[in-house]
């Protein structure tokens, strides 16, 4: 029953309730007693048998009457109801709910509702007034309906719906929902887009905006008619399709499932499988190339499974072990190994299997059917299944014939040449023995030499103190007599020369000057005593009979040798030579 004819049903009801109230007072319209009574029990029957939950509330909104279901809903007799506020009874409180839909139908004069929740459910709540001829509001009739059910279904499906959505947009397969177009016989001529995500405008080029409300042949005008036709079928039949396409317009190939999600339409999921045809192609290249590789190389490459039987072998296989492929592949891994060598292999592997090691390498030496002998540097990789058992292992080997025969060339010269620099350092000893003996008589000799070089200098000093010494003594007292005896005027400069040089012999300045400087002219030693004197160039120029330009060139002589600058007074130097 609708709330409009369960209100209208009540109002009756109500209103019949108050006729009977009033007794028995006859007018002309009045309804006989029996036919009221009647009436009342059956809206009194159907208002207990409605499945909604009804308070009858009077202009204070206190309950003065309430059905069956209401009992069930607010878990109250309807006697404890009758006279208590309809919030009383909703809320078991004593305050009315925030927006209250009695008052608003009281001011309203209409119907109000709301939805309220309830004891971990949601009610839906309608109110109806009633209203007296006279337009007076005299009550409400309020109506609850149970509306958790709805409400779950209704967020299960907001859900359903975001998920959906959400996997429509997210996917990265192409999604498109179409509706299929007939002609007047019922073919199909043609399919309008609905709905595309993401993904399908990436792969098409096409946005949204562009392609929804829009026809195939509108957008692709040349589009395939097995299409059409393929997709017709399925939005008429709803048997789903799946097909291999390649599309003209971008070149991707497709697998495109479509299905019917509703009559007359048809989903398409367009799974890209260009990638994937572009990597078998690299798959294969890089398979060519793999095999390339180790057909190519000059490694031995095996693989043999947990028993040891060689399951894969390259064709250095052939080569090292002497036989055909065939005879190879099944082959004991041992059988070629060199018999002094099996014993070590087998307990290397087992050590290394025992600790579930990834890899091992190791030598040893494969002796092949005609007895060639080969030495092998094996590098191993093992692998194992979930519970650690041995799967397989993977070898590559790598012939160190060579390298070992080298090794032993290269260990016999070693030897040799050990055998030889032992001689030979033996030779040296005798000979560093010969000449330490040498050397020491040459220590001997050199300490001779330097007592003589001492006594020499020693002797130097003397005669040197001697000379010196027979200069002052004996020869200038007698130049002094001769400079107070009568000279001439050339006499007497001459005697001054002879004196200055005695002078100068015996001076400290002429001493520390020659043996400071070895190099220095006895000309320029005059010139040096004259000038540390503080005689000028002119005046040692007439001293000396020559020219004064000559003077000059022996003082840049002397400044040259004397390693003094232009800045530095020569007359000052050669006066700190004088000094003790």
């Amino acid at each position: 029953m609708e709330a409009d004819d369960l209100s209208t049903l009540i109002k009756y009801w109500k209103r019949s309730i108050k006729i009977m109230e009033q007794g028995n007072t006859k007018t002309k319209n009045s309804v006989p007693d029996d036919e009221l009574t009647s009436k009342a029990n059956v809206w009194s029957a159907a208002f207990n048998t409605i499945n909604d939950a009804i308070l009858i509330l009077d202009s204070k909104q206190c309950v003065v009457q309430a059905n069956r279901t209401s009992e069930v809903l607010f878990q109250l007799p309807v006697a404890e109801m009758i006279g208590k506020s309809c919030w009383e009874v909703v809320k078991c409180n004593n305050d009315r709910i925030k927006g209250c839909p009695c008052l608003r139908s009281e001011k309203s004069h209409a119907r109000e509702n709301m939805e309220l929740n309830h004891n971990d459910g949601w009610l839906q709540v309608i109110v109806d007034p009633i209203l007296e001829s006279n337009g007076h509001y005299d009550g409400a009739v309020h109506i609850y309906r149970d509306i958790t059910t709805s409400r779950q279904t209704e967020k299960a499906l907001r859900e359903s719906e975001y998920k959906y959505h959400a996997l429509f947009e997210k996917m990265l397969n192409g999604c498109a929902l179409h509706e299929i177009i007939c002609d007047e016989n019922g073919k199909p001529v043609d399919y309008r887009f609905l709905d595309v995500n993401p993904a399908f405008e990436s792969i098409t080029g096409f946005k949204a905006d562009v392609l929804i409300g829009k026809t195939a042949l509108e957008i692709f005008p040349d589009t395939d008619p097995f299409l059409i036709e393929t997709y017709g079928r399925v939005a008429i039949t709803g048997e789903p399709v799946s097909f291999d396409f390649v599309s003209k317009y971008t070149g991707h190939h497709f697998v495109i499932t479509a299905y019917q999600p509703e009559e007359r339409q048809f989903a398409c999921i367009f799974e890209s499988i260009t990638e994937k045809d572009q990597a078998e192609e690299e798959l294969k290249k890089s398979e060519e190339k793999y095999k390339e590789i180790v057909e190519g190389t000059d490694d031995l490459i095996i693989q043999v499974d947990h028993s040891g039987k060689i399951t894969f072998a390259n064709y250095m296989a052939n080569k090292i072990f002497g036989l055909p492929q065939e005879d190879i592949i099944g082959m004991h891994i041992s059988k070629c190994i060199h018999p002094d060598d099996k014993d070590r292999t087998r307990r290397l592997v087992d050590e290394s299997v025992e600790k579930n090691a990834t890899g091992l390498t190791f030598e040893n030496r494969q002796v092949s059917v005609t007895g060639e002998i080969r030495h092998l540097l094996w590098t191993s990789n093992f692998h194992y299944d979930s519970h650690g058992n041995l799967v397989d292992v993977t070898s590559i080997a790598r012939d160190i014939t060579m390298r070992r025969k080298m090794e032993e060339e290269l260990k016999r010269a070693h030897d040799v040449l050990e055998q030889r620099v032992g001689e030979r350092t033996q030779e040296l000893q005798k000979v560093n023995e010969d000449l330490q003996d040498k050397t020491k008589s040459l220590e001997e000799l050199n300490t001779a030499l330097k007592i003589l070089l001492e006594r020499r200098e020693i002797d130097k000093e003397e005669n040197s103190e001697k000379i010196l010494l027979n200069v002052k003594e004996l020869l200038i007292p007698y130049v002094n007599k001769l400079k107070n005896g009568p000279l001439s005027e050339s006499q007497r400069n001459y005697i001054g020369l002879v004196e200055s040089g005695l002078q100068e012999i015996v001076s400290p300045f002429a001493q520390r000057l020659t043996s400071r400087y070895m190099h220095i002219t006895p000309r320029e030693l005059q010139v040096g005593n004259f000038v540390k004197d503080g005689r000028t160039s002119k005046e040692i120029a007439d001293i000396l009979n020559t020219t004064e330009r000559t003077i000059v060139a022996h003082r840049a002589n002397l400044r040259k040798k004397l390693g003094l600058d232009k800045k530095s007074n020569l007359r000052t130097y050669l006066l700190s030579l004088q000094k003790p």
